[in-house]
């Protein structure tokens, strides 16, 4: 009985494992659900190519399975309706993505779709290819770095790089100009290849200047470079971009077309004096053609003479003047020549450029055929040269030095006479491309020592800003006094309605209320008249209703940077921005509160 009872019992099982298996058929076989009107959409990120999203639907699904290179790959990402991202390689391709819909009790459904991808390689802001691209290099900016174009160091796939050598100063950058805007709208990313000789970690700093078309902040981004020797790639991502000095602290960055791009190697570090090597500066995207509006080729952001037709070797500037200044009018007798064609009797020069001379070159230019000028280039800030003579002079019967003067770019130079002391002045150029007479009053000198006039040894050069200056007829002779004692009328134009405005200075004390009165001229204008001119520069500042005027945000806005440069304007940008009349300018005119 038992025995039959266990027959019994496995007959059952069986029975009802057979039963279950006919009657469990697969969806695909009968299925119960039905999916359709599947689609899906393909969305490419704007800011990366490469990068795609799918986002797919359909009726009754409930899963999906997205490949996004059916035919290169059975890789595949699943989601339940949510987009789903993924990123090509860098390479232009024609691609197949199927998304395969699935649900419980339901017939899989599938849809290919074609995505294209488009690699658009980055852009070419300087390779340094050749000698003559469309970009300028300045290697001297600042006269602290030496760039030139060099045969690779070492192989990178390219055959000419850019060699930087620096100093050893905390801040040498050199300056890569295209002659389109570099724009960052919407590709933020600049890189560059760098090599260094031995493994160290300088800190790289690119920044851009000069944005021409929004008015915004020249912008920078720092990156410390691999501690390794040979090439390396750098990104400067401007996503993190800040602003330069002085707008630092100031939030607001404006990526948009700029004029110039500033490298610095071993920004703020002295240690990194040395060769480096630079390649393959790519990245942002071009933007309009900056203006060139003398038509030279030399593009006005790095063109020292924009209005004037130059070369490219000369900085945008004439190669220097075409005809002579005008001969002297005065007799020989009246005078003691220094230097002129025109008159023989100037003392004998030992050099026109003295051994000690610093980042400042002066050689005889011949202008015509038996016409020659002191051409004086000075290279770097504060660059000097002195001219030694062979004997000693006295010039302490004359009252007044002479000169003609004639410059492309610079608007000042400094000229000194020296012996057992020295007398110097700062001369001004009101004219650049053509012949300016100076004459300077000799007591209008700052005098180092007493009785150097009568041992007069060497003249010295010097600049405080790079240029050319050529210089002829330099000679001594007594004027009259009265053309010594030449006013001075120094002129403000200020707002509609005003009733009292005055000068302030070191002079008065900055005393708002202690400077010397302005008199109303009827046109929107008042002057402030010194009988007798000063006698060295001064300082001062306008007040306009007892309200003394602050040019401290326009100095730090950019406004005041031509004044700057040609020291008609000194300004530590945070707590003082005064203006400055320089001795032997003549006449000023100014606007209340403003650079203008």
């Amino acid at each position: 009985m038992k025995h039959l009872l266990n027959k019994l019992f496995l007959f059952l099982l069986i029975g009802i494992a057979f039963g279950c298996s006919k009657d469990s058929d697969s969806p695909s076989e009968n299925p119960t659900v039905v999916i359709s009107n599947l689609d899906f959409t393909i969305t490419t990120n704007e800011e990366n190519p490469l990068q795609v999203a799918v986002t797919p639907q359909a009726t009754n699904a409930t899963s999906y399975k997205i490949y996004f290179d059916s035919e290169g790959s059975d890789e595949f990402q699943t989601t339940t309706g949510s987009l789903v991202t993924h990123t090509y390689p860098e390479l232009s391709a024609t691609y197949k993505i199927k998304v395969e819909a699935s649900a419980p009790n339901a017939q899989d459904i599938e849809l290919v779709k074609n995505h294209v991808v488009t690699v658009v390689e980055a852009t070419n802001i300087a390779d340094f290819e050749t000698q003559s691209p469309p970009y300028i290099i300045d290697g001297d900016a600042d006269g602290k770095i030496e760039a030139s174009i060099v045969s690779s160091p070492d192989s990178n796939n390219t055959t000419s790089v850019l060699k930087i050598t620096n100093v050893g100063e905390l801040y040498e950058a050199v300056t890569i100009v295209n002659t389109q805007h570099i724009k960052l709208t919407s590709k933020k990313v600049i890189s560059l290849d760098f090599y260094q000789e031995v493994a160290a970690a300088p800190i790289l700093l690119l920044k851009l200047e000069g944005n021409a078309t929004e008015g915004g902040f020249d912008v920078e981004v720092s990156k410390t470079a691999a501690a390794t020797s040979g090439w390396q790639t750098i990104e400067f991502d401007f996503n993190d971009a800040v602003n330069s000095y002085p707008n630092n602290e100031d939030p607001t960055v404006t990526l948009s077309e700029y004029q110039k791009v500033v490298i610095f190697i071993g920004f703020g570090q002295a240690e990194y004096a040395g060769d480096y090597y630079i390649d393959n500066v790519k990245g942002a995207e071009f933007g309009e053609n900056q203006s060139d509006l003398d038509g030279d080729s030399v593009i006005d952001a790095i063109d020292k003479c924009p209005d004037t037709a130059g070369s490219t070797d000369n900085k945008g500037c004439p190669a220097g003047p075409s005809a002579s200044a005008s001969n002297p009018s005065l007799d020989a007798s009246e005078v003691m020549s220094i230097y002129s064609d025109y008159y023989s009797e100037n003392p004998a020069v030992t050099t026109y450029q003295t051994s000690w001379s610093a980042n400042c070159t002066i050689e005889n230019f011949e202008i015509e055929s038996g016409n020659s000028a002191l051409k004086t280039s000075v290279l770097a800030e504060n660059g000097y040269a002195g001219i030694e003579f062979a004997t000693s002079f006295d010039i302490s019967t004359y009252n007044t030095i002479h000169m003609d003067v004639w410059s492309p770019d610079m608007t000042d130079f400094r000229f000194k006479l020296e012996g057992t002391g020295a007398i110097e002045a700062t001369v001004a150029i009101d004219k650049n491309n053509e012949w300016v007479s100076i004459d300077l009053p000799i007591s209008s000198f700052a005098t180092a020592k007493e009785g150097v006039l009568s041992d007069i040894k060497l003249a010295v050069l010097s600049a405080a800003k790079p240029g050319q200056v050529y210089i002829d007829n330099i000679y001594l002779y007594t004027s009259d006094q009265t053309e010594q004692s030449s006013s001075l009328k120094v002129s403000v134009s200020v707002p509609e309605g005003t009733t009292s405005v005055r000068l302030t200075g070191p002079w008065w004390g900055w005393n708002p209320t202690g400077g010397p009165v302005a008199v109303e001229n009827e046109d929107g204008t008042w002057t402030v008249t010194f009988e007798t001119a000063p006698t060295e520069n001064m300082e001062y500042l306008w007040v306009v209703e007892g309200t003394q005027e602050n040019l401290i945000d326009n100095a730090a806005g950019g406004e005041c940077t031509s004044k700057v440069d040609a020291g008609t304007l000194i300004t530590d940008y945070a707590n003082y921005a005064n203006r400055v009349w320089i001795l032997g300018s003549g006449d000023v005119s100014n606007v209340y509160d403003s650079c203008e």
